[in-house]
């Protein structure tokens, strides 16, 4: 499990732009500590993003300001939603999973 975890990541790292990195990262955080009852596709996921901004910019490879702006672009989109930066609510999960996969949402 931890291998495929990352063998996933160095995938993510090295061949996905800036949105398909966070939006599979928003994808695998709301799977890690979105509550159960609310993770299936009938309700919008909603989680705390423990990690820090400057957390996940490590973690991708981008920066800061690249993962502020690309969350404020999916919420402009309808694809998250945020009414505090660390609570991230998933409003599509469906055109989230397609930019994360790489097709236009």
């Amino acid at each position: 499990m931890l291998l495929a975890r990352m063998q996933a990541h160095a995938l993510l790292l090295g061949r996905k732009t800036a949105a398909e990195r966070v939006a599979t990262a928003v994808l695998d955080l709301a799977r890690q500590f979105a509550p159960a009852e609310r993770a299936s596709r009938q309700t919008r996921p909603t989680f705390i993003l423990y990690p820090t901004r400057a957390d996940l910019a490590d973690w991708l490879g981008l920066t800061i300001e690249t993962i502020s702006r690309t969350l404020n672009s999916f919420k402009r989109m309808g694809l998250i939603g945020f009414d505090r930066p660390e609570r991230i609510t998933i409003l599509n999960q469906i055109a989230l999973e397609r930019t994360a996969g790489g097709h236009t949402a």
